[in-house]
């Protein structure tokens, strides 16, 4: 939500910066306190290359989101489920199992249904947004192969942002328009809630397996619905309530299996 009100008012591209300069200015208390330590990692280069991908994913996701409606946009995040569970089953060797894979395919189904791809025609925008879900599919498995490393979290999300936020310096000098104290303020929450975001699916990725994870983010599409009417006016049309409709069983469906499969275990 405040990427798209921030994108609106100085641009996608400045707002995607400034969002990866304060996720990674966040962390400066951090090194002050625990010292460089916090900060040591033997996989720079990966880092590096995770920042480049998430920046490569970012710009076009960031100009989307100005163009098309935010419900729309999140249903075509949520095709990055079929990535991953694809992804992990050919790097991870994860067993992706008919359950995970009944879920995800409901669930993509409603969002195919929500987002009502033919009613947009070729929308330049929803396409390039499908090759980025892609970018953010091979993200998350190398997230996992890290965490499997056993990486630090604090490395791994201090990096991400510092990393992204130079590979996105560039784009200021496109169209600069100098950001208000208020427009700050909402860019540094912006930049820490993504950090907070980011830490809560590493830890995901700690405690399970990334293909039983995914199908569980469609719950974000009924909150961009909410938050669509009640900041943009932006009132979802039927097709995205029966979208909806399929996504939300399809996310108790799995959450109720995996959970049925852990009591088993133990």
């Amino acid at each position: 939500m405040i990427g798209k009100m921030m994108g609106i008012k100085i641009g996608g591209g400045e707002s995607l910066f400034f969002r990866f300069f304060f996720g990674a200015v966040v962390f400066l208390p951090i090194m002050l306190i625990k010292g460089r330590q916090a900060f040591a990692t033997k996989n720079m280069s990966v880092h590096a290359m995770r920042a480049a991908l998430f920046a490569l994913a970012m710009i076009p996701w960031s100009y989307g989101l100005i163009d098309l409606p935010l419900p729309i946009m999140t249903a075509i995040s949520f095709t990055t489920p079929l990535f991953v569970v694809a992804f992990a089953k050919m790097f991870l060797h994860e067993n992706v199992g008919s359950h995970r894979m009944f879920a995800t395919i409901v669930g993509f189904a409603g969002i195919l249904i929500g987002s009502g791809f033919s009613a947009n025609g070729a929308n330049k925008f929803v396409l390039v947004a499908l090759c980025a879900t892609a970018m953010f599919a091979t993200l998350d498995i190398i997230n996992k192969r890290l965490l499997c490393a056993e990486e630090g979290l604090i490395p791994m999300m201090f990096y991400s942002t510092f990393w992204a936020a130079v590979f996105t310096a560039p784009l200021l000098f496109i169209d600069w328009k100098t950001p208000t104290i208020q427009e700050l303020a909402y860019l540094a929450v912006l930049g820490a809630s993504a950090n907070l975001l980011f830490l809560c699916i590493l830890r995901a990725f700690q405690a399970y397996e990334v293909s039983a994870l995914q199908p569980l983010r469609y719950f974000e599409f009924v909150f961009s619905c909410a938050l669509s009417v009640l900041v943009f006016g932006e009132w979802p049309n039927m097709l995205i309530l029966f979208g909806v409709a399929l996504i939300v069983p399809a996310a108790i469906y799995l959450g109720y299996h995996e959970l049925s499969l852990r009591k088993k275990v133990s």
